[in-house]
Formats: C-alpha cells, structure tokens, sequence
C-alpha cells in the first residue's frame, strides 16, 4: 500500500520536468511578461474551460464509485463558473470556443479515465488546482498588461484570494489521507503527466514556439 501521506509528494516528484516544460511555453511566458495578446488569453481560458468542464462532469459522476474523491470536488473548487464569468468580461461566447485537437485529445482521455479509473482522476485534479498557485502574479501581470479592471477577466487566475494557501494545504491533506495502492499512484501519476502534456501541446497552439517575441 502506499503511504498515505506521500501521494501528493510523489506528484510533485514524478512530473517536476512536465511541470517546468509547460510553464516554459511561449504563451506561459508570454503571460508572465505581461505581452500576450487579449485574443490569445481568451482563447486560452476557452480551452481551460473546455477541459474543466469535462474534469468536472467525470469527477461528478466518479464520487460514488469513489467517494474518496468526494471531499475534493467541491463546489468551492469548481472553475467553470469563474471561467465562463471570465470569458463573459472578455466579451467572448463559451459557444463560440472552438475546441483544439489536443484539447479534444484530452477531453477524450479524461472521459476514459473516468469510465475505466476513477480515482486517477486525482491526476489532472491535481494539475489544474495546482496551476492556482501561481496565478495570484499573474493575474497582476495579466491586470496591467490588458487593462482588465476591477478583476474582470481574472477570476479563474486567482480564484482564491488571501485564501490560496490556506486552500492548498487543505487540498494536500486531503488529498494524502486517500489510500491508495501502488497500481492507483501510478495511474495518478500518468494521468497528472498527460495533463502537463496537453496543456503544452494547447499552449503551442494559441501561441507556437516560432511566434516572433514581444517585449513587454
């Protein structure tokens, strides 16, 4: 059995590389240099939401074969209310979104997860919560660089406010109380690996690695 307080160690351990490799795309460091483009933002948020959206229909309907996961999911953690509030101050329709083939590549597995893994679910969970980490700089970043006022646009950067340490180490310990055997941390942990990859492989195309650089 693994232990019951290393899962989230061992995450942050065995997709350290994936981790950097997705924070080190042009439009990750684009945003953070406050020099990506409005339009290249809102079609970024478009896909996040194409992807929580099926994160959080298959963790809804995972929570009774695993109710483990039930304490995680929760309403407080949902990001497709901030996103489409997001979308709605850009201006942009959640229909009119198109969905990208990695992005559609992604759904498709999360959907496969869901039905075949549930509790491998605690992968991407993990990724995409994780991501709230940094966002408080950048949506300061992201603020000044698109005029966006009074956190228009910018809720699902910093869903949490004052409260995203207190909400991380809640999720940690929550988190690390599910047991989970030797054969469960590995499908986590492949499926956390896939989440980084798409979201690169998303990245990349909003914004491809030959985008001549803006300075901020």
């Amino acid at each position: 059995m693994e232990s019951r307080s290393s899962i989230m160690g061992h995450l942050r351990d065995t997709t350290r590389e994936l981790h950097k490799e997705a924070e080190s795309r042009p439009l990750q460091r684009s945003m953070a240099r406050g020099t990506l483009p409005r339009g290249a933002y809102a079609m970024y948020l478009g896909q996040l939401r194409h992807l929580h959206a099926a994160i959080e229909e298959a963790l809804d309907a995972a929570v009774s074969s695993e109710p483990a996961l039930r304490d995680l999911h929760t309403d407080e953690r949902r990001r497709v209310p901030d996103l489409d509030r997001d979308l709605a101050a850009l201006g942009v329709e959640v229909s009119s979104v198109p969905v990208l083939p990695p992005t559609e590549r992604f759904i498709a597995r999360v959907r496969q997860i869901g039905t075949e893994n549930p509790i491998a679910l605690l992968g991407p969970f993990y990724v995409m919560e994780g991501s709230t980490n940094g966002g408080k700089f950048l949506a300061r970043v992201l603020q000044r660089s698109l005029g966006l006022e009074n956190g228009d646009g910018l809720a699902y950067m910093d869903p949490y406010g004052d409260a995203q340490p207190r909400m991380w180490a809640s999720l940690k310990q929550i988190a690390d109380d599910i047991p989970v055997d030797a054969q469960q941390s590995e499908a986590v942990t492949e499926a956390a690996k896939r989440t980084f990859e798409a979201i690169a492989e998303i990245s990349d195309v909003i914004l491809p690695p030959d985008t001549p650089a803006v300075e901020g």
